[in-house]
């Protein structure tokens, strides 16, 4: 994941749903290959990381302390780094 470039970062933190959620849709299919999306988000997205994993895309969440959540995706051909190697 560290050499992925980030594409866009979409700060999430003040919207109401669904408007994070389709912002994140709408800039995931335009990103192109070798890049990231960052989303800055509230709470934890877990309805997102359902999507991304069943479409072919991973992630990783983690809780900045100023106190919100901030979530990497990209895709899965990208990088050998994995969701799954999280502890």
């Amino acid at each position: 994941m560290d050499d992925l470039r980030i594409y866009e970062t979409i700060d999430g933190r003040a919207l109401q749903p669904p408007a994070p959620f389709d912002l994140t849709m709408a800039a995931i299919e335009r990103m192109p290959r070798g890049c990231e999306l960052v989303l800055l988000a509230p709470c934890e997205p877990r309805p997102l990381f359902r999507f991304l994993r069943l479409n072919g895309y991973d992630y990783r969440c983690a809780f900045v302390p100023e106190g919100w959540f901030e979530v990497h995706m990209w895709h899965c051909a990208d990088t050998g780094a994995s969701s799954n190697d999280l502890p």
